[in-house]
């Protein structure tokens, strides 16, 4: 169930960054699915991790009160958590494989805002200049 639910999620998100891509000019609406396939990164992820958790029991270290059926809830927030770089510590990849995962969720979490969102961001701002500049 993990790996379709991840697959199609993924699939999705590309699709809508494909279209944020294409974007001519830079709405609201851009942002918004750019940051919408953030997330939806996180979930692929979570998605993810369950599968490698599934194959390979004990590649993440849980808190001791965490039973096993909230297992995929808290791999989600380990993703989100790491994704965002936020690293609570209270989860953590044992495996080397999981460990894998996780950097590189991390760097592409990082590299993804600093470059397409901020690229973003500042198209908006400009074509906003530009435009008030016009109206002069």
């Amino acid at each position: 169930m993990a790996c379709s639910s991840s697959a199609f999620i993924a699939l999705v998100a590309v699709r809508i960054l494909l279209y944020v891509i294409r974007q001519q000019t830079i709405a609201t609406e851009t942002i918004l699915a750019a940051l919408c396939v953030y997330l939806l990164f996180g979930v692929v992820w979570g998605l993810a991790y369950a599968l490698v958790e599934q194959l390979t029991p004990d590649a993440f270290r849980f808190p001791e009160t965490v039973s096993a059926s909230a297992i995929q809830q808290q791999l989600l927030y380990f993703s989100l958590v790491t994704l965002t770089t936020a690293g609570y510590g209270d989860i953590s990849p044992q495996s080397p494989f999981a460990q894998a995962l996780a950097n590189l969720e991390a760097i592409l979490g990082q590299i993804y805002l600093a470059v397409l969102v901020a690229r973003l961001v500042g198209i908006q701002v400009a074509q906003g200049m530009s435009a008030a500049r016009w109206e002069q």
